[in-house]
């Protein structure tokens, strides 16, 4: 575990530093590798770049909706509107170093408990929810908690990226991972806006629980919850999430709060384990497909090539001799295959060329009853040869089974 610890009193902007989440850059280079290949693709793919500018459109026009609205119906906070929250955002930008305070906006979320960070054309842009205000009570550790955590995604450059590194979202667990990561991060900021553990606490508690109820919140039970997610399927559901569960982040915000596991935690290698039974059979049953496809679509093309809608049968009669001293013929070579200690063909079309590898200057067997090649099943050390049989009459198709080394009717 790698707690966030509130960092020193500054003696100066400057001095205030901020260290990401450990894997935040490692999952960051992997990101941006997995989306240069995804664009790759795309590039080269004329499908590809049609879908892309699309949603890519789509996306500029629903965000440009978006910040529309905010400017023209939410509040725009500066020196003579909301001035003490203006105040704290100016100074907690200052002592992030940043160089410009971004445009704050405070808007009516409908009872919902968020903030956000944004940016539009260049602008950096911070979206505070008044029902997320009101529920701090006059907490200024738990507001300034929030303020600062949005700042720091935006003093980290995280959305600087977002367009770049779009195709890795659609990677399982990936781009989820890269989220969460960043969001610890960013807790990193909102621990040391606070100014203290117990304020930065309060602004987590209370996204969870609301104004009223945070400040009745057991937190060592509320961290406790996290042991109920040490199971294969909960694990799983927390890589699919863009943010970790705020029980987790309570402990790395305070150690103390973490909760004494009777064993080693097993999520990550239950998850592993339900991962790989039901992905193990999806990419046999891939790589199965890949080699018998493309056998069997020989086969049907092969077939399809011989076959001769001009093509005029013998009377049944001359037709069925034909047919049983091509059986002969073939149960001959198969048999005398196998007694050679040779596998028998494991389909038609590897029949037929052994055969010519074996008769070359002779013409292949073909059905007198359609033109085309017999019928051929191969079972273990057994085989079978059928014939079409006359077209108004398939009871009289004959058949070879080497079982009972016999030509018999269907």
């Amino acid at each position: 575990m790698t707690p966030i610890l509130p960092p020193p009193a500054p003696t100066s902007s400057a001095d205030l530093r901020i260290e990401p989440w450990p894997s935040e850059r490692p999952l960051f280079a992997l990101n941006l590798l997995a989306a240069a290949g995804l664009w790759l693709i795309a590039f080269v793919t004329i499908i590809g770049i049609v879908y892309g500018v699309m949603i890519g459109v789509f996306l500029f026009v629903m965000h440009l909706a978006f910040v529309s609205h905010l400017r023209g119906s939410g509040i725009r906070v500066g020196p003579e509107q909301l001035p003490e929250i203006h105040a704290a955002v100016s100074r907690l930008s200052a002592r992030f170093g940043m160089t410009k305070v971004p445009e704050t906006y405070v808007i009516h979320g409908g009872g919902s408990l968020n903030a956000l960070a944004t940016r539009f054309v260049g602008r950096d842009i911070v979206v505070l929810f008044s029902d997320l205000l009101d529920a701090c009570e006059g907490n200024e550790s738990a507001r300034d908690m929030i303020i600062a955590h949005e700042l720091g995604h935006l003093h980290r450059g995280h959305l600087r990226w977002a367009f770049v590194i779009a195709p890795a979202m659609i990677v399982p667990f990936l781009g989820a991972a890269l989220s969460r990561a960043r969001e610890y991060t960013c807790d990193r900021y909102g621990v040391a806006g606070a100014g203290n553990r117990e304020g930065a606490l309060l602004g987590l508690t209370v996204l969870a629980a609301g104004g009223r109820l945070a400040r009745r919140v057991d937190l060592r039970n509320f961290a406790a919850q996290q042991l109920q997610l040490d199971t294969g399927l909960m694990t799983i559901g927390e890589w699919l999430s863009t943010h970790p569960p705020l029980a987790k982040r309570l402990t790395q915000i305070d150690p103390a709060l973490a909760p004494v596991r009777a064993s080693r935690p097993l999520g990550a290698l239950r998850a592993v384990g339900v991962l790989a039974a039901v992905l193990t059979p999806i990419m046999l049953s891939g790589v199965a497909a890949a080699i018998l496809v493309p056998k069997f679509a020989a086969a049907a093309a092969t077939s399809a090539e011989d076959y001769d809608p001009a093509y005029i049968a013998p009377p049944a009669d001359v037709a069925d001799r034909l047919v049983e001293q091509d059986f002969e013929r073939m149960s001959a070579f198969l048999h005398a295959e196998a007694s050679a200690g040779r596998e028998l063909p494991w389909n038609t079309s590897e029949l037929y060329d052994r055969w010519h590898e074996a008769h070359p200057n002779q013409d292949e067997p073909r059905d007198p009853y359609d033109g085309m090649r017999y019928g051929y099943e191969q079972k273990g050390e057994h085989f079978r040869l059928s014939s079409a049989g006359p077209d108004d009459d398939h009871s009289r198709a004959l058949k070879y089974d080497s079982r009972r080394r016999a030509t018999t009717r269907q």
